[in-house]
């Protein structure tokens, strides 16, 4: 259900307006004229294609770390609301390579924390925990072409990969090589692509490319740009985006209940310090637990303005997939039942 919900989320693609790829698909709703063929010019009179791409073959991995992340999230009370907001322990599905740690304690040699090597960004590598060795998170699929050092070249070979530092990224973002391929709609699901469209829809919104696509146009080591609020050695205090961009890229899925807000720390070392309260509000624990979001990118659609969208947790939906939601058009006549 998630999947069909995603086409009508506007896109950051490689020079654009809605996706890499805006050939769209078969869709009723689409504009008389203008539609977009293979070469973008021609003009369509049955209404069969959309400007939108499809975001179908990521819909069940999407659906899955949603439901994951935020049904681990942790509830606090800010401002008499309850906000159920993500921590470090469960911010793995959400981060697709999970949180930016990679210390070794022990007898192991002592790492950094602010660091993460390439290889275990990307899935190449294994981390060591105690007396057992997994592999990385990050890319699922181990793929070992396409890869970009930290320089910006591309490496064909699993063996040519550098074990790089990422030094200039927040500690809740991982860096990638495979930006390119989970920002196109044609490949296989993978860690990047639900990071990136989960926090796309969400809302926060660390990216790390400028363009997606060319070989010249992939992230290169002068993109990773951050900065920090107060002291740059404090990573509690990260310079999170709220409505606005990040290196450059404006997100137009910016939701408008943005979770902006702080929250303080209840761990001892952290005493009376604020860090990012990244969560979703609910209006109270009573009552049924339903987010409305109304980006204003989803009335730029032609003939279907999409007004409202709700979404409801598993605890409020006995949708197969965990996930209920539904959307008001502007046009009643096209309003159809939507199930997963």
């Amino acid at each position: 259900m998630l999947d069909q919900v995603l086409d009508y989320i506007p896109w950051i693609g490689n020079g654009y307006r809605y996706g890499n790829n805006h050939r769209g698909v078969d869709d009723i709703t689409a504009p008389q004229t203008g539609a977009g063929s293979s070469s973008g010019t021609s003009t369509n009179t049955s209404g069969s294609r959309s400007f939108l791409p499809t975001f179908s073959n990521v819909g069940v991995g999407l659906k899955a770390n949603v439901q994951a992340t935020l049904g681990g999230s942790q509830t606090t009370t800010t401002g008499g609301s309850k906000w159920s907001t993500l921590d470090k322990a469960n911010l793995q599905p959400w981060t697709g390579a999970g949180w930016r740690n990679d210390k070794t304690t022990g007898n192991n040699t002592q790492g950094n924390e602010n660091h993460t090597t390439f290889k275990n960004a990307t899935g190449m590598g294994s981390q060591n925990q105690g007396s057992t060795t997994t592999t990385s998170a990050g890319n699922p699929d181990s793929l070992v072409t396409d890869k970009v050092d930290q320089k910006g070249q591309v490496q064909t070979s699993g063996q040519n990969l550098s074990e790089t530092n990422y030094t200039n990224l927040p500690p809740n973002l991982t860096p990638t090589s495979d930006w390119p391929n989970a920002l196109s709609f044609t490949n296989k699901n993978n860690a990047q692509r639900a990071q990136l469209f989960l926090h796309g829809l969400l809302g926060s919104i660390p990216v790390l490319v400028n363009k997606s696509g060319e070989n010249n146009e992939k992230f290169q080591a002068t993109d990773q740009k951050w900065s920090y609020t107060e002291l740059k050695s404090d990573q509690t205090k990260l310079n999170l985006p709220a409505y606005g961009e990040v290196n450059g890229l404006l997100n137009p899925a910016l939701v408008e209940t943005y979770f902006g807000t702080t929250r303080t720390s209840s761990t001892a070392n952290q005493n009376s310090t604020t860090v990012p309260g990244i969560g979703l509000k609910f209006p109270n624990k009573i009552m049924i637990q339903r987010l409305c979001w109304s980006p204003p990118g989803w009335l730029e659609r032609p003939r279907t303005l999409v007004t409202s969208l709700s979404v409801a947790p598993a605890s409020a939906s006995s949708s197969a997939g965990g996930w209920s939601a539904s959307r008001t058009l502007s046009n009643p006549a096209r309003v159809t039942s939507d199930s997963s």
